[in-house]
């Protein structure tokens, strides 16, 4: 059986890569690094990951770059939080440590000599990296020549070293679904750059964006612990714990969705949050195209009844709406309904709807809106939302 080392942070893209090259009949040599990184917790995952993977051997290094520090993760520098997609996407963040993954990728070829391997597995993306340099293709195909210019196996033609980097051209939606393919568990994984004491994810760096972001468009539940009360566009909104919502006063019990549940969310209009959805007021996204809320209970739930209100008294468009849920541990989710409705203003303004049904574990009910099957710029929106057990 061939080997091969795998630079193993805990992350989701290691743990991936892991999970590829042991598909690929590789006996895996684990290589983690302390470095001094602020998230230094994340060994704790990848202990877990090696255990999970059952790795032929898991070997942690200590080397600390706070000496030369230059970065947020090494340094007195804070971490960047709530970057849109378009602020990552530009220049090299702060993140950046000064020459990691070449220092990394020259301790794993260290090792891989010491253990007779000549492949090398990274979890370097270059769709989702971040701005990071040292993910880029052209890093990559440059340490592979100097693997083989500047070691003894190498010069003396004991074998060829071969750096592999599946995720390279990957999204974090493909990688994210691949290692569910694998069978990778996922909650043993940690991928914050500034977790809590109790390795609860911020939920708010880069890291945590681009990984909130790809479970929500995978439709895959993470199961990643974040602090309570995080702020994040596609996560919990924290105003949903603070105000009390008073419950209907018609005949169906219907629950307090504050007291029981966290949402997760897509986008809001600051003016039209989803708390007002609980209220009959309405929630209003912040843009165009397709969103979703994603309703997470504290204790999987009995659902009986859904109501759903929706209102649009200006523009015509034809809306789909998918209603779906999971029960506790489930990576798919079932569809409850899936509806067209068309709204004709001044006419046809208001789409009132109410299932019944009888679920008995429900962790997690996702609400997908398109506004506007045709495009344009429909912004979804959902006047009342309404739950019952009973």
């Amino acid at each position: 059986m061939a080997k091969a080392v795998i630079l193993l942070s805990g992350g989701l893209d290691s743990t991936t890569v892991a999970a590829i090259a042991k598909s690929q009949g590789y006996e895996l040599y684990a290589l983690s690094v302390d470095y001094g990184q602020r998230h230094r917790i994340e060994l704790e995952s990848a202990r877990r990951v090696a255990d999970a993977l059952g790795v032929k051997q898991h070997k942690i290094v200590s080397l600390d770059l706070r000496a030369i520090g230059g970065s947020a993760l090494t340094d007195a520098i804070d971490v960047p939080k709530d970057r849109s997609n378009e602020t990552m996407s530009v220049g090299v963040p702060v993140t950046y440590v000064p020459a990691r993954n070449t220092i990394l990728l020259g301790l794993a070829l260290g090792y891989a000599e010491t253990v007779g391997a000549f492949d090398l597995f990274i979890g370097a993306n270059h769709i989702d990296y971040s701005g990071y340099p040292d993910c880029r293709p052209a890093f990559i195909e440059a340490f592979e020549r100097l693997a083989n210019l500047a070691t003894k196996a190498a010069t003396e033609g004991q074998g060829t070293f071969r750096v592999h980097s599946p995720l390279l051209q990957m999204s974090k939606v493909e990688i994210i679904r691949e290692g569910v393919r694998l069978g990778v568990d996922y909650s043993v994984t940690l991928s914050c750059y500034d977790p809590d004491a109790e390795g609860r994810a911020c939920g708010r760096c880069d890291s945590c964006l681009l990984r909130i972001a790809g479970f929500a468009d995978a439709g895959v539940i993470d199961p990643t612990r974040y602090v309570p009360g995080y702020v994040n566009s596609k996560r919990e909104i924290p105003k949903m714990r603070k105000q009390i919502v008073e419950r209907n006063p018609g005949s169906v019990p219907w629950l307090d969705l504050v007291s029981i549940a966290r949402v997760e969310i897509t986008s809001e209009d600051p003016a039209h949050p989803f708390e007002s959805a609980l209220t009959g007021t309405g929630w209003r996204a912040s843009g165009p195209g397709e969103q979703v809320i994603r309703l997470i209970f504290d204790t999987p739930m009995r659902l009986r009844r859904v109501r759903l209100v929706f209102r649009e008294e200006s523009v015509a468009r034809t809306q789909e709406f998918v209603l779906r849920w999971a029960s506790p541990g489930e990576a798919s989710y079932r569809d409850i309904v899936r509806q067209q409705y068309n709204f004709t203003p001044p006419g046809t303004t208001l789409e009132e709807e109410e299932y019944t049904m009888d679920l008995l574990t429900v962790a997690i009910l996702e609400l997908r809106i398109v506004p506007n099957i045709s495009g344009g710029d429909a912004r979804a929106s959902l006047a009342e939302i309404r739950l019952a057990s009973d």
